[in-house]
């Protein structure tokens, strides 16, 4: 499904369209995060069979946490565009926000190839795995 732009003064119409009322603060990181969940990441679509298929190996199991596997799901960097990540996972494909919460600007930043650990109700970034 192809996403366009929507010029901001329509963006609350289209909001309001959806939702039945309209969010004020457009701009504002709180009304960002929801568009993102919202709007801009419509289901997962299967394209992969498993994460096998999109290079998953060993050594990034042997990375996670018993927390991190109950609260996360993998996925892979496939394209990085400005404000959002093209991933993909056993689930399919969707967009996501590429602000890791907590990391420092000297931080590594999610690059195409990345394999990332995303929360699984926020959608958010959680770290990037090595």
């Amino acid at each position: 499904m192809r996403r366009e732009r929507v010029p901001v003064t329509q963006l609350a119409l289209l909001i309001s369209d959806r939702t039945g009322c309209v969010r004020y603060g457009v701009g504002c990181d709180e009304t960002a995060r929801w568009l993102n969940r919202k709007i801009l990441s419509p289901p997962m679509t299967s394209t992969h069979d498993s994460l096998e298929d999109l290079g998953w190996r060993t050594c990034f199991s042997e990375q996670l946490t018993d927390g991190e596997v109950l609260r996360c799901h993998p996925v892979r960097v496939m394209a990085v565009h400005r404000g959002k990540l093209a991933v993909a996972g056993a689930e399919g494909e969707r967009f996501i926000t590429p602000y890791i919460p907590g990391a420092h600007p000297s931080d590594d930043h999610p690059t195409v190839g990345d394999w990332l650990l995303v929360d699984n109700e926020t959608l958010q970034p959680v770290r990037v795995l090595r």
